[in-house]
């Protein structure tokens, strides 16, 4: 049986192993970003949610540890340094400006996100900031994702998975995408889909991937 306790100490665990990795010289061009294989590749954005989550849960070695927000935040700056123009990141080994690899991305933030906005109500001034800087590369990543579209049967449902999530999150991004791509106005008269948390998103997420 999982235990909450001994599932933080493992996430302590691997935060321990991510802190390295971490570019912290303020000097490199790299900076914020983490290190697999000699290279900070853009993806590597896809650790600070490990990093988002270590600060956020009670009980962990850094919970509201403001080296892990630091952590964090510069995490953040690096993505926003790297990411292409349409919002989306590459995975250097062979997906360039890509959708598919910017939707894993964007379902690993959107939980931090989530949680992050829960604790800033408590007056976690922390989690406000992690809410912000994460949102706003899900929400610049959104159009450049549908644009993108995908390269294999199964990133159908990565794309339906990110932009579920982003759109939970930021409602208004589903007019957005209706209306600044016009193949997909035709959409905007479909119905409302209950997602598992509750929230209602456009059945045009459906429609995109199909």
């Amino acid at each position: 049986m999982l235990k909450y306790d001994n599932l933080v100490e493992k996430l302590d665990e691997q935060v321990e192993s991510i802190l390295p990795r971490q570019v912290i010289d303020l000097s490199r061009d790299d900076y914020g970003g983490f290190v697999s294989d000699g290279i900070a590749a853009p993806t590597s954005v896809s650790t600070v949610p490990t990093l988002g989550h270590a600060y956020l849960l009670e009980g962990g070695k850094y919970y509201q540890s403001e080296e892990i927000l630091t952590r964090i935040l510069s995490g953040a700056t690096f993505g926003r340094k790297i990411r292409r123009e349409s919002g989306c990141f590459d995975l250097i080994t062979t997906n360039f400006d890509s959708s598919p690899d910017t939707g894993f991305l964007v379902k690993a933030i959107a939980p931090v996100v989530r949680a992050a906005r829960k604790a800033a109500t408590y007056g976690d001034k922390g989690a406000e900031q992690i809410a912000e800087t994460l949102g706003e590369i899900i929400q610049i990543a959104v159009p450049g994702m549908v644009a993108g579209g995908f390269h294999t049967p199964n990133h159908r449902w990565v794309l339906v998975g990110a932009l579920s999530q982003a759109l939970e999150l930021f409602p208004d991004l589903d007019a957005w995408i209706l209306w600044n791509n016009t193949s997909l106005r035709p959409l905007i008269s479909m119905p409302m889909v209950n997602t598992s948390s509750g929230a209602q998103v456009s059945t045009m997420l459906f429609a995109i991937v199909l």
